[in-house]
């Protein structure tokens, strides 16, 4: 089994990749629909510990239909990649913040992601004071929001793309 041609094009996959991930798209596609649904997604061991699954998912799926068909699942995947840049890698990091697509980070946005991902580790008003600090030091403009260029400062020098990096596939 092949997968079209253009997906090796427009990918960081080569062939043989290629058609392992569609063997695993097809095993996550557990009623054979040909695209993976929420409760799908939700049930990936890895994505199942993920506080940010239900996140990851409203990324994955380009066309908001609330599934993620195969190019969907290959362009994502792509980005994970070891032949996928930093840049890349870090717009990702950057889109899971940016929940209402504005291109910015608001506090709010930024409270509630970190919420998800520290738990009860950290009180609220802990949180919030990290939150605000980063903002005060990062936001170039003035804005109390923080821009990609700035969120890319914030975790430049940081392994954030590196751990965003799968090896195998």
């Amino acid at each position: 089994m092949n997968v079209p041609e253009i997906l090796v094009q427009n990918s960081n996959f080569d062939q043989y990749e290629l058609n392992r991930l569609l063997a695993r798209f097809m095993k996550i596609d557990t009623d054979s629909s040909g695209t993976i649904e929420k409760h799908e997604f939700l049930a990936i061991p890895t994505i199942a510990n993920n506080p940010l699954g239900a996140r990851l998912l409203e990324i994955f799926d380009e066309d908001k239909d609330g599934n993620i068909d195969f190019g969907e699942f290959v362009s994502a995947l792509s980005i994970f990649s070891s032949k996928g840049n930093r840049e890349e890698k870090l717009k990702f990091a950057f889109s899971v913040f940016d929940l209402d697509g504005d291109n910015y980070l608001s506090n709010g946005e930024m409270f509630i992601i970190l919420k998800k991902m520290v738990g009860d580790n950290l009180q609220n008003a802990q949180l919030q004071q990290i939150i605000d600090k980063t903002i005060i030091e990062a936001d170039s403009s003035g804005t109390g929001r923080l821009s990609y260029a700035d969120f890319k400062k914030v975790v430049d020098g940081s392994a954030i793309a590196q751990s965003l990096t799968l090896e195998t596939f």
